[in-house]
Formats: structure tokens, sequence, C-alpha cells
């Protein structure tokens, strides 16, 4: 097993993991944020690989993670590095965490996101005073993708992160 020290850039990729953890709230009225909530938890338990483009001030980096049922692989420039998990201990803090978070969620509609139906939500954190989008399969019930720090027509602002996942074979990755 590889241990590394954490980088901004761990940091940041560890606060966008615990972002989409927290997208929903307990404290929130209404079926929007219950979804939102039971398909984070869903994915926390679902082995997924997530591509996630960060830009800020108009530079682009791109970095993946893959979550297996003990692992979580961080690809940090070109080698992957693993940090051992617990799923259960995860899914129950993440459940902790979200009653705890003062957010907003409404259903948008519905769109197609890489080839799969999809119901669409938008999600206003008070806490943090920012704003995502999040795709929420219908087949699965799984987060399908994210994009944080949206402006007010909806769409991603100079800074800001877009993560799309995929649950389809995953496995570790070559290290």
């Amino acid at each position: 097993m590889n241990h590394i020290r954490a980088t901004p850039f761990h940091c940041v990729v560890a606060s966008l993991i615990a972002a989409l953890a927290c997208v929903a709230s307990a404290q929130a009225q209404g079926n929007a944020c219950q979804v939102l909530t039971d398909a984070v938890v869903k994915q926390l338990q679902t082995p997924h690989h997530g591509t996630m483009t960060t830009t800020i001030d108009g530079k682009v980096r791109r970095s993946e993670f893959i979550t297996t049922a003990s692992t979580r692989y961080l690809l940090v420039g070109d080698k992957w590095t693993s940090h051992p998990i617990d799923v259960k201990k995860e899914a129950d803090e993440t459940a902790a965490a979200m009653k705890a978070r003062s957010q907003t969620c409404q259903r948008l509609g519905e769109e197609t996101l890489a080839g799969q139906a999809a119901t669409v939500y938008a999600v206003h954190s008070n806490d943090a005073d920012s704003d995502s989008k999040v795709w929420i399969g219908n087949a699965s019930g799984l987060v399908l993708g994210q994009d944080m720090n949206l402006d007010d027509t909806g769409k991603p602002t100079r800074n800001g992160t877009s993560i799309r996942y995929d649950y389809v074979n995953v496995q570790p990755p070559k290290m």
C-alpha cells in the first residue's frame, strides 16, 4: 500500500468527495432532499469510478478516483494511491453529517447523462453558500454526476467542479 503526504490537491479531492456525500440534508423539507440522501448513501455502498474536472481561474485539472468495498484509489498526477476505507462507517458518518447540514433541494426535471435517464436536482448549501446540480439515475438510484459552484443560470462558473460517475465493471487500478 502506498502512503502519501496530504497535499492541497488531496485536500481538494477529499473536500469534493465529502461535499458530494453531504449533498442532501435531513433538515431540508420535501422528497427531493430525501432522494438525494438515499442516492448518496447508496453510492457510498456501491463500487464506483469518478472523473473530476476542476476549473480554477481558467486552469483545468482532471483527476480520477475509484472506490471499492474497502479501498479508495486516487489518481494524483500519473500515479494511483490507495487509502483503506470502512464503507459502513463512512455511510453512517455521512448520514449523520447530512442531518447537520442546512440545504434546500429542488427537482428540476429529466435529462440524459452518459446515455442514462436521470432526474436532475438543484441543491443549495446554506452552510457553504454554494450551489450544485446533481443527476440521479432513474434505473439505478445512484448519483451519475454533479456540477458544483453554478451561477444563477445553472451553468458552471469560471471556477467550479464537475464529477461524473460510472458503476460498470469497477476494478482497482493497476498500481
